[in-house]
């Protein structure tokens, strides 16, 4: 009777026992969760392919012991008997074709799929968004996923750096690639709390925010300086809010005076507000100008009307001390 043949995650678990290693000592040392390895032990899932060769040198094996999850000479058997039928095959239809040229094609098509692996493209759009922003970690949760004009929209929450992170996956054929946008936000902990915004080729806009004030009823987007174009919505309270308007954020950020030589000189136009019911404004979202600079983790609500940035002084200095004055 033919022996039966261990799978994938059965090796992994062995190899991975064998070592001494537990499961969150091999994720630590992969940048994955305790949870992924669970997952690969179990057959639940496959390990990316971008793991397959720290994952094979951290336990010992062949990456071609990771796709078939056979011992390394029957896994060499199994590669022959493999290659041999392929080439019989292969032959059968096309005579004519050299064993040169088959070798050719078959370099150009392993280099292809290194090619777009090494580029961030992945067979799920999570998995490029997380290849775009964080090589692949696993650590940071999705907070939202939502297809928009076209793309994956993803919002991360990034307990590493306190950040709130943005990007966008495009559908590639079978696969999905990250389109290189990243949108940072800084997690401040407030009651009504910026979660990053963008635009995208002068054909839409979004800002994400939420909302753990129980006095905030609506938000309202200014598009334009004169506020005749606005985007208005109720707030889930506690809820990811995303708010989306079909043309690129137009109004002025600038201030219509010039400052004083020397002096600070702040805007004052407001991108968005935060009403109650009785439409008092609570508070407002803006990104004051300082000069004729702008730091865009100062890009936050404000708590109170248009104008007012408490605690504005001690965020501004902080971002001096780090990053020199404005």
């Amino acid at each position: 009777m033919q022996e039966e043949r261990e799978t994938v995650g059965a090796l992994i678990r062995r190899a991975r026992q064998d070592r001494g290693l537990t499961q969150r000592q091999l994720a630590e040392r992969l940048h994955v969760t305790d949870k992924s390895v669970s997952k690969w032990e179990r057959d639940v899932c496959r390990p990316d392919v971008a793991l397959l060769e720290p994952l094979a040198e951290a336990l010992g094996l062949g990456v071609l012991q990771l796709v078939t999850g056979q011992a390394a000479p029957e896994a060499e058997d199994a590669a022959r008997r493999l290659a041999d039928t392929s080439v019989k095959e292969i032959r059968r239809k096309a005579r004519r074709v050299s064993a040169r040229w088959l070798a050719v094609l078959g370099a150009a098509l392993v280099l292809a799929v290194w090619a777009l692996a090494s580029m961030g493209y992945r067979f799920t759009a999570e998995a490029a968004a997380r290849q775009g922003l964080f090589s692949g970690r696993e650590t940071a949760q999705v907070l939202l996923e939502q297809p928009l004009g076209g793309y994956q929209l993803f919002l991360f929450s990034d307990g590493d750096s306190g950040t709130y992170r943005t990007t966008l996956t495009e559908r590639w054929g079978p696969l999905w690639r990250p389109l290189g946008v990243e949108v940072r936000a800084e997690a401040t902990g407030q009651a009504m709390e910026g979660l990053g915004g963008l635009t995208l080729n002068d054909d839409w806009g979004c800002t994400l925010f939420r909302c753990d004030d129980p006095a905030v009823e609506t938000v309202e987007v200014y598009l334009t300086s004169d506020r005749k174009n606005t985007v208005t919505r109720k707030v889930e309270t506690g809820e990811v809010q995303l708010l989306v308007w079909t043309a690129d954020l137009n109004r002025e950020i600038w201030p219509d005076e010039e400052g004083v030589e020397g002096q600070r000189t702040i805007s004052f136009t407001p991108t968005a507000v935060a009403l109650d019911g009785a439409g008092n404004v609570l508070w407002h979202l803006d990104m004051p100008m300082i000069g004729d600079r702008v730091y865009a983790s100062l890009y936050r609500w404000w708590p109170g009307p248009e104008g007012e940035w408490p605690g504005f002084e001690e965020a501004l200095a902080q971002q001096e001390a780090s990053f020199g004055p404005f």
